[in-house]
């Protein structure tokens, strides 16, 4: 799970989605209730309103969530633990009780809502967890190309020592990163493999695939260092910008339809 990719979804549409993908259902219900007093007024919420909000949250989780039956059934919509898990938050003085809710039961939420910002945000969902589906793939795909170049390096030096797997790869890092695992750790607090953009997942796989080749030609470490770090700059790079923007102009398009 790419932390960046949650970071930067929680900083545009200030709400929370975890690592094991269930989404803060008070942070869609504040968004939710809130934003058009935001851009109205222009001003931030008072204090006393957010508290309104949270208690009339409550009513709200139980009216959609928790009690919420089939129609002419005793049989509830959603199961806890499955659909939604209930957690204390809010610290010893004040607690209150949230809901953090599967990508589903968002959906289905916001749908009941019938508002144009529930359509908004249920759009962002689909966006992120289209992003994280992605993300996975692209990583998964990095994995397996990483295997090729360690049979390359294996055959390249007899016999082959842990460094010469650990230089390719730190290598390619640098190249990519502008920094080692070991300095992305020490400034993230976390590997690389699980705080880097979809795009840089990519850049790194491709990159694999050509050292691969480059150490079965038997070029040197200067040389393929120079030649990888040429072809990110000046092919890769804009390759990569160029497919995203081709994306954002097939979803702009598709919006507009």
């Amino acid at each position: 799970m790419s932390k960046l990719i949650l970071t930067n979804f929680k900083e545009e549409t200030g709400i929370q989605v975890t690592k094991n993908e269930l989404i803060n259902l008070r942070d869609v219900f504040l968004k939710l209730q809130t934003i058009k007093k935001d851009i109205r007024e222009n001003t931030d919420i008072s204090k006393s309103e957010i508290k309104k909000l949270i208690k009339y949250f409550s009513d709200f989780a139980d009216q959609n969530l928790v009690n919420l039956k089939f129609e002419g059934s005793n049989e509830f919509y959603f199961e806890e633990n499955k659909d939604y898990i209930k957690k204390v938050e809010g610290g010893k003085t004040k607690p209150f009780i949230n809901y953090y809710i599967t990508q589903r039961t968002a959906e289905i939420i916001l749908g009941r809502s019938k508002t144009k910002l529930g359509k908004q945000i249920m759009n962002r969902l689909f966006d992120l967890f289209h992003n994280l589906d992605s993300y996975k793939s692209d990583r998964k795909q990095a994995s397996i190309n990483y295997r090729p170049m360690t049979d390359a390096i294996k055959s390249a030096h007899n016999p082959a020592m842990p460094y010469h797997y650990s230089n390719e790869a730190e290598m390619i890092n640098r190249i990519v990163l502008g920094m080692s695992s070991k300095e992305f750790r020490l400034k993230y607090g976390t590997d690389i493999r699980e705080n880097i953009t979809p795009e840089q997942i990519k850049m790194i796989d491709k990159l694999q695939i050509i050292n691969t080749a480059f150490i079965e030609l038997d070029y040197d470490y200067p040389e393929r260092k120079r030649q990888l770090t040429d072809y990110l700059e000046n092919k890769l790079i804009p390759l990569i910008q160029k497919q995203k923007t081709g994306e954002n102009i097939v979803k702009l398009e598709a919006k507009k339809a």
